[in-house]
């Protein structure tokens, strides 16, 4: 057993019975088997996920296109670093399988977690164009649709989206105002499950940078 100390004591035998035992040699015990890595996450992203754990030990990530496996380990984290582990450059819209394993001190192997599994966004939407209307500062943005999008949002000032812009596939700006000048971009996002409307977004298709004019009669003020 792992977890016993043990000790030994050696004797020659020979015709005339045993001779003299020698010192006793103590082997001590080895650390037991870690439990396996508790309250294992995934948490997808644009072509990557993220797995988390509490750790019980060093941690390997095992992965699978398929659930059950067969399994392929893609990382090892050490004790004494975070509970987590990016698994980036993935395709999108693609589902991933993870099990998690505990290794002790001296890389015994503990037990496995649970299977949990996590799906990459959606594609970025294709062939984004930007018409500008005439004698205005707005635009209109059209795209391509994306299978399995709830929707898309249109960025035009922030990076991140954190709400649906709109279900359809084109978009009026409105007026922006003159002299701007805006980098445009659009992402396809999905509704994340029990997350109060939150959305996993797209890669960025874009941007496309747009600049507004001076409305014909405005004043311009030179500095």
């Amino acid at each position: 057993m792992r977890t016993e100390r043990y000790s030994y004591n050696v004797a020659g035998i020979g015709p005339g019975g045993a001779g003299p035992t020698s010192h006793t040699v103590f082997v001590d015990a080895l650390p037991p088997a870690p439990p396996p890595p508790s309250s294992v996450g995934v948490f997808p992203g644009a072509r990557f996920i993220t797995v988390s754990w509490t750790r019980t030990g060093d941690t390997a990530v095992f992965r699978s296109t398929t659930t059950g496996g067969p399994y392929t380990q893609i990382a090892f984290v050490p004790v004494g670093s975070p509970g987590f582990f990016r698994d980036s450059a993935l395709p999108d819209a693609t589902t991933y399988f993870y099990v998690l394993q505990s290794f002790a001190s001296d890389g015994f192997p503990g037990g496995r977690s649970p299977e949990v599994s996590g799906k990459t966004a959606v594609p970025p939407p294709s062939n984004l164009t930007v018409q500008a209307v005439p004698s205005s500062t707005r635009f209109i943005v059209s795209w391509d649709p994306v299978p399995g999008a709830d929707g898309y949002c249109v960025k035009l000032f922030q990076l991140t989206c954190s709400f649906l812009t709109t279900t359809a596939t084109t978009y009026d700006t409105g007026e922006l105002g003159p002299q701007l000048v805006i980098d445009i971009r659009v992402t396809a996002v999905t509704f994340i499950p029990n997350a109060g409307g939150l959305v996993l977004e797209s890669v960025d298709a874009g941007p496309i940078r747009v600049s507004t004019q001076v409305p014909p009669g405005s004043p311009v003020t030179v500095q």
